[in-house]
């Protein structure tokens, strides 16, 4: 008898908490849904905070209503962001930098990635692989403006080799091609990126011997403009929170990163997907919160410039909008399923 009374003022209780949680949704001011959209010029699997965030339902949590746009063609998404078709975008660091040189208005305020997500592959395992290994060889690289391709100088040059000198950098051989003149030998290298770095090692074809994900690199980050910020900073703070809260959901749960993702990778192959995933959880390709590290943005800005892509430097802390994150890392949590049920198991012990 007693245990159904205290039932009882628990279902009591949790109505009239839920009630409460409603009105307030009702009642608050300036809450209601926001539309905000996000221009992407690929879906690749570095992106995975804003897709989960999607998949996950995150943004609405938020009161926000996320969509992404993708532009392949003569559009790029920082035009679309001037020209006001979308809010916010995900660039790579090496553009964002160029184009803020020309465009001050550009303003960077959350990262995707704290790693750089290509690796180097020889078509042998290399267990005792060094950098000076590369020396005298010939790698197919990333284009060298490109993020990928400015670190892969950076890093060849840390290790006194210089690139196009001591390593042949073939950069001009296109994206479709690459793999099959790898193969064919036309190189002893491979700088590639997921899924093609699984597929590789899956048919046997070549094997991970160096990666670039290191130095806290937020190689891809998201960005809007000047007057979004002054103007809109309830989307973007809400995309924000969307953001972290996906990256507090993969601390959590890396094991069903996955199955949450398959919605979005359709063209991967089925044991392709868990192995792509689970490097880039290795190789701490994604950071544990959004924060971008203005000294990394520096560092890289200086390898941009000793590779010759950057004309001149520019005032990297003036590029990037900090407050968005910092608000997001006070005010958003993210509670797993178990701790909640223990939460209720100590309210009702029975």
């Amino acid at each position: 008898m007693l245990k159904k009374k205290l039932l009882l003022v628990l279902l009591v209780v949790l109505c009239l908490i839920t009630g409460i949680i409603g009105i307030k949704k009702l009642l608050i001011p300036g809450k209601e849904t926001l539309k905000v959209t996000l221009g992407q010029q690929e879906k690749s699997l570095a992106m995975t905070p804003h897709l989960l965030a999607m998949e996950k339902k995150f943004f609405q949590e938020f009161w926000a209503k996320a969509e992404a746009k993708t532009y392949s063609g003569d559009v790029t998404p920082q035009e679309a962001l001037a020209r006001g078709e979308v809010d916010i975008v995900i660039m790579s660091l090496a553009d964002f930098l160029y184009y803020r040189l020309g465009n001050a208005d550009l303003i960077a305020f959350a990262a995707a990635t704290t790693g750089e997500p290509s690796f180097i592959m020889a078509q042998e395992k290399m267990p005792d692989f060094s950098w000076h290994d590369m020396n005298d060889k010939s790698v197919i690289g990333a284009l060298p403006e490109s993020t990928a391709g400015i670190l892969l100088e950076a890093v060849l040059r840390e290790n006194d080799l210089a690139p196009y000198r001591s390593v042949n950098v073939i950069y001009n051989v296109p994206t479709d091609l690459k793999v099959g003149a790898f193969k064919a030998g036309s190189s002893t290298y491979l700088q590639t990126c997921e899924p093609m770095v699984s597929r590789l090692e899956t048919d046997g074809t070549a094997a991970v011997v160096g990666s670039l994900a290191h130095k806290n690199l937020p190689a891809l980050v998201y960005v809007t403009n000047r007057q979004n910020i002054i103007q809109h900073p309830e989307k973007i703070q809400r995309f924000t929170n969307g953001i972290y809260k996906a990256f507090l959901w993969m601390k959590f749960h890396p094991e069903k990163i996955v199955g949450s993702l398959k919605q979005d990778f359709k063209d991967f192959e089925q044991d392709i997907l868990p192995t792509a995933v689970n490097r880039y959880l290795n190789y701490k390709i994604w950071p544990e919160t959004p924060q971008i590290s203005e000294e990394a943005v520096a560092e890289f800005q200086n390898m941009m410039l000793t590779a010759g892509e950057l004309p001149q430097s520019l005032d990297c802390a003036e590029a990037i909008e900090q407050k968005f994150v910092k608000t997001a890392l006070e005010k958003v949590e993210y509670i797993p399923p178990e701790q909640q049920k223990k939460g209720l198991k100590k309210l009702w012990p029975f």
